[in-house]
């Protein structure tokens, strides 16, 4: 004997069914991406080797994601883009025009939302083809980089904002996503930067007030030598006389020696003169030589590891603007 189900029961029936079904398919989509200029005065302004700004300007993603689920969560993911021309190559106006196209492409798409590591693949996927544009965008700037470098910045603003939106959805920092199975604690540590032209008094009184979890100091370098190596000479004292003797000294010199025989030079007057004073720390040299001429990068860096003195005062080269 068969039995049938009342309307009314049937009715139920079907709508535990049809919400089932809609949670286990639940997506969270993509509505919107708000694109907010700013632009922020500083008290001082910022000086390089290459240039001086009183100003910092860049422009916020904001993404506005919902779950399609009924009621679902609201999101809103933030990421900024700092287009730098003389950094990144990357004028305000191709940024801005950049992040339009590449705004256009993301809205719309959906997450699936219920596997982190299936997520992070289709953000993945998304920045490809974010890049696929970049590299297609006519700039501009008098001086734009090789296509596969193209707004750089602005595919950075992008990624930033994406991780947010799945570190909200999964409830876990942004350091998490990238979670490869082992126990550990995340710490992340930075370093002050100081202008090109600090004074030598300034930036040892500097060095007395630094917090003693900053491993290191970074100071732009490249104006005028002889005032530069006084400027380190001062900042190596002051760190020989403080509670963290082993505190890196980490310069950053913008292109301003251009190639491997100046940078050689001046990095071997620099290493002589902070072991006068005593400090055996490490010393990060960040971008010496000009950003299209890798080789003599690599030359620099291939000479100076066999230095006698990387014992008592270790010297490491960085690539920046180069890479």
């Amino acid at each position: 004997m068969t039995r049938t189900l009342s309307k009314p029961l049937m009715l139920l029936v079907m709508a535990i069914l049809s919400l089932s079904v809609q949670s286990a398919y639940a997506q969270v989509r993509i509505d919107s991406i708000d694109l907010k200029a700013f632009k922020i005065p500083l008290n001082k302004a910022f000086k390089t080797s290459k240039a001086s700004s009183s100003s910092c300007y860049g422009i916020f993603v904001l993404i506005q994601a919902h779950e399609t689920v009924t009621p679902g969560r609201k999101f809103t993911a933030l990421g900024s883009i700092l287009p730098r021309t003389l950094v990144t190559n990357e004028s305000r106006s191709d940024a801005w025009a950049g992040a339009l196209a590449m705004r256009r492409i993301l809205i719309g798409r959906t997450l699936d939302a219920t596997h982190l590591a299936g997520d992070m693949a289709t953000v993945q996927t998304w920045l490809e083809h974010l890049n696929e544009l970049a590299i297609t965008q006519k700039l501009t700037w008098e001086k734009p980089p090789t296509q596969p470098r193209q707004l750089r910045a602005t595919l950075s603003g992008f990624d930033m904002a994406l991780l947010d939106l799945l570190g909200q959805m999964y409830d876990k920092p942004i350091c998490d996503l990238f979670d490869d199975g082992l126990s550990r604690k995340t710490i992340v540590r930075s370093a002050p930067t100081y202008n090109a032209n600090a004074k030598s008094t300034y930036l040892a009184s500097a060095v007395t007030k630094l917090h003693q979890d900053y491993p290191a100091i970074r100071i732009k370098i490249g104006l005028d030598f002889q005032k530069d190596l006084e400027r380190l000479t001062a900042v190596a004292k002051a760190i020989v006389k403080s509670k963290v003797p082993s505190r890196t000294i980490w310069v950053d010199v913008n292109q301003a020696w251009k190639d491997s025989q100046t940078s050689l030079e001046h990095l071997k007057q620099i290493v002589d003169a902070l072991i006068q004073v005593g400090y055996q720390g490490q010393f990060l040299c960040e971008q010496p030589t000009q950003e299209t001429d890798m080789q003599a990068l690599a030359n620099v860096t291939q000479a100076v590891r066999q230095w006698s003195t990387q014992k008592q005062m270790p010297v490491k080269m960085m690539a920046d603007e180069a890479i």
